[in-house]
């Protein structure tokens, strides 16, 4: 591990968090001399524990402007950009991929940061704490609670990506000793005792629209049930009854939900802070924008926000997820077309969410892209419009992607890479999806339908398309079911990957996946031969081979239920520093 990360002292990520600190401070801070600051005079007052705390934010658009979702959705099912080492799997490169060393380096910047901030603000008076008339107030356990449960946050992410970490929560560790990679069981531990204090200190809300980004007691509780349900489903892999563990993660689930803080948004739209409104008259790339007061709604329980006043600034996270002839985005990261084809055609998580079909924002009346509608029409969509004098008037391309506008970019045509999109970490949506799949674990399958249901009617707009528990079958096609609802609900907001895994499903997913690519370019293909021979029959047959394009993915045979790749390996430029951290995964 980069040692600079953990100096013992930990002065220069104090000085990172006062320059961060942001508007939600109700007193200013006096003038401060930061070269003469160190850990014994830098933490003080009331004031200077806020600013820590804040300062924990700081770098989180680090990790969700892109690499979240590079490391989380594009090496499963739900996401896609061709041949890179993420969508392809391609171990050999994995360790030295940056956004993952990025990823290992931010995560524990926030871990050091979080280090710092406990052990400091604990030594604080509790006096420093009292209102202006002197009374006690709750912000000293408040502040450490929202250390504790970002340091807590982290470490889940952390193991979630690496599988087994170094753990680290003393802010004085020896900058010359190499941390040992921890059991699961002491990662597992460290989580939830950090959550747990989040939970019992952290206030249900906050009144502050700045204060919107922090996280609540709900953050915590939800959490915790991600965190408990990994254990149980770690259990189920491994033949051992989970059904205590899935009984944790019930109580805090059913927390989060009797909060009564927390509720579905009418539409999908809502969830993102997006209105269609102006879509008729000016387009979708135009015309589809973001509603202020809706990145606010109460389906969100934390997110990272974009914005300027809150303490996470702003984001280009609007960039990544379209192409540039479309809204003039930066084309990062795709949908697959297999993911696309899964939708059910009425399910408004596509028809509002995903781009399936547009017009060139340059060339509107001339160029327009669509995808093939079926994997039987892959590779037939091209053609030309042409004049009555054989001039080309419109082309129509085929798309080989999708594309989704959950982070629908705002400021197309004007050359600004400032977003307001949230970042969404943890939602209602995702709470009652968990609630289902941990009732179907223990064995109310009945039951856990009703809360699949409960998500599916806001995407078809009414109960037409319930599912039926007795139609599903036995508790291993439920859990399927849930799976494929969490894919069309939450893709593409870095949960996927940690899904496939504690659902035991990596295999199947990933191997059903595989095979789909393949087959579709079997399919494309013949189509290729059929167009050709019927548009040149002089040279017929002809032949075309893109069996390259699926040749670089894992055969699905070779996929195993414990295999190494769910994981990622720690990064290279860290195990050539510490060779303790080598062979983090299960099956190394």
């Amino acid at each position: 591990m980069n040692n600079n990360i953990l100096k013992k002292g930990s002065l220069y990520l104090f000085l990172l968090a006062l320059i961060f600190s942001f508007s939600s401070c109700k007193k200013q801070l006096d003038e401060v001399v930061y070269s003469q600051l160190t850990t014994d005079n830098a933490f003080v007052t009331k004031d200077d524990a806020l600013a820590a705390v804040n300062g924990l934010y700081a770098n989180l658009h680090s990790i969700s402007y892109r690499q979240i979702f590079y490391a989380n959705d594009l090496p499963t099912d739900v996401c896609y950009k061709q041949n890179l080492p993420l969508e392809i799997l391609k171990e050999n490169d994995l360790n030295m991929d940056n956004d993952l060393s990025n990823m290992w380096t931010a995560f524990y910047v926030i871990v050091s940061r979080c280090n710092t901030a406990i052990d400091n603000i604990n030594k604080i008076p509790d006096e420093q704490f009292n209102d202006a008339d002197g009374n006690a107030t709750t912000l000293k356990s408040r502040y450490i609670a929202e250390a504790k449960f970002m340091r807590g946050w982290a470490f889940m992410e952390l193991s979630d990506l690496f599988y087994k970490i170094p753990i680290n929560t003393n802010s004085e560790i020896n900058p010359a000793e190499e941390l040992k990679l921890a059991s699961i069981d002491s990662i597992d531990n460290q989580i939830i005792t950090d959550l747990t204090y989040a939970a019992a200190n952290l206030p249900g809300s906050y009144s502050a629209r700045e204060d919107a980004g922090r996280p609540t007691s709900g953050a915590a509780d939800g959490m915790l049930a991600k965190a408990y349900m990994r254990i149980a489903g770690r259990e189920r892999l491994a033949g051992q009854d989970g059904s205590e563990n899935w009984k944790a993660a019930l109580q805090y689930v059913n927390a989060v939900i009797s909060s009564n803080e927390y509720s579905l948004q009418p539409s999908v739209l809502d969830v993102y802070g997006l209105d269609d409104s102006n879509v008729a008259t000016e387009g979708l790339a135009r015309g589809l924008d973001l509603n202020t007061d809706k990145l606010y709604n109460n389906e969100i329980i934390w997110a990272i926000r974009s914005n300027g006043d809150g303490p996470q600034g702003s984001s280009a996270v609007g960039l990544v997820f379209t192409p540039w002839s479309f809204d003039m985005g930066w084309n990062l990261l795709n949908l697959p077309l297999e993911f696309a084809w899964s939708f059910n055609p009425s399910d408004t998580r596509l028809t509002k969410l995903v781009v399936t079909n547009y017009p060139d924002i340059y060339d509107p009346t001339g160029k327009f892209y669509s995808y093939p509608p079926t994997i039987n029409d892959v590779g037939t969509m091209y053609h030309e419009v042409k004049n009555a004098d054989g001039q080309t008037t419109e082309i129509h391309y085929e798309l080989t992607e999708c594309y989704t506008l959950k982070y629908k970019y705002q400021n197309t045509g004007q050359y600004n890479y400032n977003t307001a999109n949230n970042v969404i970490v943890l939602r209602y949506a995702d709470i009652l999806l968990l609630k289902a799949e941990i009732l179907n674990e223990l064995g109310q399958s009945g039951e856990a339908v009703n809360y699949i249901n409960m998500v599916r009617e806001r995407a078809f707009g009414d109960n037409t398309h319930d599912l039926n528990a007795s139609n599903l079958g036995d508790q291993d096609a439920v859990r399927s079911a849930i799976c494929d609802e969490r894919a069309w609900e939450l893709n593409n907001e870095g949960m996927r990957r940690p899904d496939l895994i504690r659902m035991g499903l990596w295999k199947d997913r990933m191997g059903k996946y595989f095979d789909a690519i393949k087959t579709k370019y079997q399919i494309k293909e013949h189509n290729a031969e059929v167009i050709a021979d019927r548009d040149d029959p002089a040279n017929a047959p002809h032949t075309f081979d893109y069996s390259a394009n699926w040749k670089i993915y894992p055969s699905s045979s070779d996929l195993t239920d414990n295999d190494p790749r769910r994981y990622f390996p720690i990064p290279k430029i860290e195990t050539d520093q510490n060779p303790n951290l080598l062979n983090n995964r299960p099956g190394e």
